[in-house]
């Protein structure tokens, strides 16, 4: 049995769900490396406190065609949900954007 399906089991998620990689910054890059960024649905919308690597990541794709919009933090340690929200346009959600939700660091911010 894989390690993420028994960490799956504790957490809810079914087989095959949660994966494990050596880091965030390495799974979102994997993560990420499957979307065409040449197209028309090609923003990255990301919080501007995201740990450094992770814009890094962001960062390179935009050689690729990516968009990135930064949200701002108001204080420096929260990006407020309806900011996120916002950066968000109406055409992406009505074509189904995707989210990938890096939750690991939230944790050590409440």
């Amino acid at each position: 049995m894989k390690i993420g399906d028994l960490i799956g089991g504790i957490i809810g998620a079914g087989p095959g769900e949660v994966v494990m990689q050596p880091n965030v910054s390495v799974c979102q890059s994997i993560v990420l490396s499957c979307f065409d960024w040449t197209g028309k649905r090609n923003k990255i919308v990301s919080e501007d406190v995201n740990f450094p690597s992770n814009l890094y990541i962001y960062k390179v794709l935009e050689r690729a065609g990516a968009r990135l919009a930064t949200v701002p933090s108001p204080d420096g340690i929260t990006a407020p949900i309806e900011r996120m929200l916002a950066a968000i346009t109406r055409r992406a959600h009505q074509m189904g954007a995707k989210i990938v939700a890096d939750i690991t660091q939230l944790g050590r911010r409440l």
